[in-house]
């Protein structure tokens, strides 16, 4: 990184600071008008000017880090704009009056750490109005910042009253504002960083700003929120699922048990009764059953969470038995049952 004083980006404190130390050392420091004198008046201040300005941003140290030789080269052009900046006395004034060393003293402990010596964004941000009067070359900041910083404090003053209002303005009037400075900032920014004002801001993660999705990002977004709640739902249900099922819990025989009107259709049947005859739900001729709609989430893209299959359970039941988790001991005694007609009946 090179570091310059006359940089736009350049911390206001590190420039202030700066000239104030020069200054005051011309000032202290006497020297007698011979050559020998003058180069060791001129080798002594600047070490004295190095050694003061790194003492005053000992807090922050590791965000104004610069050695001695680039110190040596770019003071004397930090210097030449203070000095050519007597036309503006005024401008100087203010300038010094906001960046000096009782100022940077004052600052809290956690605005100093948001200070550094190039690319301050801190300044950028709290004191653009004082840090766009200081002359630069560049001509992409020439007058630019400036005429920007006072329009909208134009634009502030016009539209919100400044009396000591507790409640302040209106929620309205508030908006009104912010879209007049944004009109007034976004034609600039954007012919500077070749991007609009609010694509920037969207980035900014701590103002909590997201930008405008079009339908099918919406549409991702949402399926991506459903896939997430059905992962999490199976998950916890896969903690406890072979504890909860009634799989686990089965006939020697593996026989699926069957209910009372099965019992009954079973009996006709052995009587010699044609039970084809009767209509039953689910038949072709009644049209066949109508297939169950699957169980979709809000959306309809997602199915629901749905418990396991039997299989898996068994498999995973294996996988536990296998590994000693679960011990297989006695087996279940069933219910009695009496045979009646080659039937099971269960006793009540």
């Amino acid at each position: 990184m090179v570091f310059s004083f006359i940089h736009p980006a350049t911390c206001g404190f590190a420039r202030g600071i700066a000239w104030e130390i020069s200054k005051k050392i011309d000032n202290d420091w006497k020297f007698g008008d011979s050559d020998t004198r003058t180069k060791l008046k001129q080798s002594c201040q600047l070490t004295e000017r190095f050694s003061r300005f790194n003492a005053v941003f000992a807090s922050c140290k590791e965000n104004f880090t610069i050695d001695f030789n680039r110190f040596r080269k770019i003071l004397p052009d930090l210097r030449k704009k203070f000095v050519g900046w007597n036309r503006k006395i005024h401008e100087r004034n203010q300038y010094t009056a906001t960046f000096n060393s009782k100022s940077w003293k004052n600052l809290p402990a956690t605005q100093q750490v948001q200070h550094k010596f190039q690319n301050c964004q801190a300044c950028q941000d709290r004191f653009v109005t004082v840090q766009a009067l200081f002359p630069v070359q560049s001509t992409r900041f020439i007058s630019r910042t400036r005429s920007e910083a006072s329009s909208i404090l134009s634009v502030i003053d016009a539209s919100i009253p400044q009396h000591g209002s507790s409640s302040g303005c209106s929620k309205r009037k508030a908006v009104e504002t912010a879209r007049a400075i944004y009109h007034k900032i976004n034609p600039s920014f954007e012919s500077v960083c070749n991007m609009p004002l609010s694509a920037a801001l969207v980035n900014i993660q701590e103002l909590n700003i997201e930008e405008k999705k079009t339908k099918n990002e919406k549409r991702k977004v949402r399926r991506s929120l459903y896939k997430k709640s059905k992962q999490a739902t199976e998950a916890e249900w896969a903690k406890t699922d072979v504890v909860r099922t009634g799989t686990t819990i089965r006939s020697e025989k593996q026989e699926r048990g069957i209910g009372k009107e099965q019992i009954v259709q079973e009996y006709i049947k052995s009587q010699g009764v044609d039970v084809s005859k009767y209509k039953k739900r689910g038949q072709a001729d009644d049209g066949g059953r109508i297939r169950k709609r699957m169980r979709q989430s809000a959306g309809g893209e997602i199915t629901v969470p749905c418990p396991v299959t039997n299989e898996s359970l068994k498999k995973k039941l294996n996988e536990k038995i296998l590994s000693g988790e679960y011990n297989v001991g006695e087996l279940i005694v069933p219910r009695q049952v009496s045979l009646l007609n080659k039937y099971h009946i269960y006793k009540s």
